[in-house]
């Protein structure tokens, strides 16, 4: 687990930068999205999960010119590694939303896509 998310809390927090994994996909017709500190599909049940809002999810399509794929059928994003600067999170229900980031990075090996968001 990324330190940085051990420092969650149940009020709003700031955070300069996080190390995650970017999953979106279409679940009944509806576009759900989170960013995970795991990259492991099979443990994204038990991990610390940023969940995206659809605004923030269209904003990463309409942005992304490198990285977008669709996986097996199911996932548009899988485990994708990304960098979050400057984010602003509130926690409900047991989840954390992704209130406000001013860039998400998306990247692999020495690729990198910015996304502002």
């Amino acid at each position: 687990m990324n330190s940085k998310w051990d420092l969650f809390s149940l009020q709003g927090n700031v955070i300069r930068e996080l190390s995650g994994f970017l999953f979106i996909t279409m679940v009944d017709g509806s576009l759900k999205g989170f960013i995970a500190d795991s990259d492991n599909i099979n443990s994204t049940d038990k991990c610390t999960k940023i969940i995206l809002s659809e605004s923030n999810i269209k904003k990463i399509f309409e942005q992304d010119e490198t990285f977008g794929s669709l996986v097996g059928s199911e996932y548009f994003y899988f485990a994708m590694p990304i960098i979050l600067k400057d984010v602003v999170v509130c926690q409900e229900n047991h989840e954390f939303i992704l209130i406000e980031s001013s860039v998400l990075i998306l990247f692999e090996d020495d690729i990198k896509q910015e996304i502002f968001i």
